[in-house]
């Protein structure tokens, strides 16, 4: 039988994580992928230790809204002091660590229409990032949760560059990660450009179809229990007919954009009701995307919000349950058993042209700086159908194989690259 494309890519991952050794982690943003998950200030060093040490995860992203008030108020001292907790434990334990915060979360005009809130949130970053400045463990400052509202579309990029700008006075070594307005959705990046930083990555968020992925019974997007069930994944959603290719297609505009401006991507947030029907086709789909463009990411999130607590049990609609090992739980560490072993360098899209693709009796392999690589083309079902070695270029007959899609894997020195090829008659 035929299997999933994201299956393969699991198989090449793996046969990658035998031969190349795991990067050197510093302060700024890994060279390898980072698969992780969203935390909270109220988890604990168990949870911590289970994270790393039965999961396998690497990476984790702390989000604290409402942290900082509109002045004359601070911060709250303890909600302050929890946040240094969960940043300590989380670098102690080896985690690589971005850290978010959200000012008025619930209505972001009332923060960009006061200078004086605005200037109080770059104060509190400041403080904040002088503790970590000389830190020569990974961790990175995620500008603002989800900037939205009527003002943030044209007030939020010359704002990220003053808060970078500030930021830089102080810690000139860890990355600096911004959203884009829009609540953070691929979209929003039609409304920016990147800031004056070069260690810099841009994030996105993906929840879509919003009615699919956040329904419950009451308080967001509530669902009756014959709308649940009427909500179907794949299927017609809020008028749309939503597949993978409409997620492809959702994400597209912030793909573009970063080939545009030659920049690096990440997916900080997505998740998915785990009662939704279809839920977990539509996280395995999202991650197949984000895997195939090399795209990092971080599930939302870890023993946190119950809808989406994926220890608890799926059926069990509106409900908390105790956390088990489910089939998502298997799922995600076999995610993250490959990519803890497995913290390569990737050869960038840039290095590699493949044309034409989709291919009829050929296509051409083209590496930068004429440099040697080998290759390995994979079918559908993760066997290895040809190997072979060549110089910067090479010229691959495709008549005499079967029409449908391919993998292409390329190891150029500690690096590799993984392409899809169409072959077509």
């Amino acid at each position: 039988m035929k299997k999933n494309v994201f299956l393969f890519l699991i198989f090449t991952a793996y046969l990658t994580s035998l031969i190349l050794p795991l990067s050197a982690q510093g302060p700024a943003w890994p060279d390898y992928r980072l698969r992780g998950m969203n935390i909270v200030t109220r988890i604990t060093q168990e949870d911590i230790n289970h994270f790393v040490n039965d999961w396998g995860g690497n990476s984790v992203r702390i989000l604290t809204n409402n942290l900082v008030p509109p002045p004359p108020a601070k911060p709250d001292p303890d909600r302050v002091a929890a946040v240094y907790r969960t940043l300590d434990m989380c670098l102690d334990a080896g985690l690589y660590t971005v850290l978010s915060f959200s000012p008025s979360f619930d209505d972001n005009d009332a923060f960009f229409s006061n200078d004086t809130y605005m200037q109080a949130y770059i104060d509190f970053w400041c403080d904040l990032v002088k503790r970590y400045a000389d830190d020569t463990r990974g961790v990175a400052w995620d500008l603002m949760n989800e900037p939205h509202g009527s003002l943030a579309k044209s007030a939020w990029w010359p704002y990220a560059n003053k808060l970078a700008a500030e930021i830089r006075k102080t810690d000139s070594i860890h990355t600096i990660v911004v959203e884009p307005p829009g609540w953070g959705w691929p979209y929003g990046f039609e409304d920016m450009k990147p800031i004056d930083d070069d260690n810099v990555i841009y994030s996105f968020h993906f929840y879509g179809p919003m009615d699919f992925t956040h329904q419950r019974n009451n308080g967001m997007l509530g669902a009756t229990e014959e709308q649940w069930k009427s909500r179907k994944y794949p299927g017609t959603i809020q008028g749309e007919y939503w597949n993978r290719a409409t997620m492809e297609r959702k994400i597209r505009t912030a793909l573009e954009w970063a080939e545009k401006y030659n920049i690096k991507l990440w997916c900080g947030e997505f998740g998915c009701s785990r009662w939704a029907v279809g839920a977990e086709q539509w996280i395995k789909d999202i991650i197949s995307i984000l895997e195939e463009e090399q795209i990092g990411w971080s599930w939302y999130a870890y023993r946190e919000w119950y809808p989406m607590d994926i220890e608890m049990d799926p059926d069990a609609r509106l409900e908390k349950t105790d956390r088990t090992e489910t089939e998502l739980v298997k799922y995600f560490k076999e995610l993250f058993s490959i990519q803890s072993s497995s913290g390569f360098l990737t050869i960038p899209k840039t290095d590699v042209n493949i044309y034409p693709n989709p291919a009829n009796d050929y296509i051409n392999i083209v590496l930068s700086n004429q440099q040697k690589a080998n290759a390995t083309l994979f079918s559908s079902n993760g066997e290895a159908i040809l190997n072979f070695g060549f110089n910067g270029k090479h010229h691959l007959t495709t008549s005499d194989k079967r029409p449908g899609l391919y993998l292409l894997y390329l190891t150029r020195n500690n690096s590799i690259n993984t392409s899809k090829i169409i072959i077509t008659r």
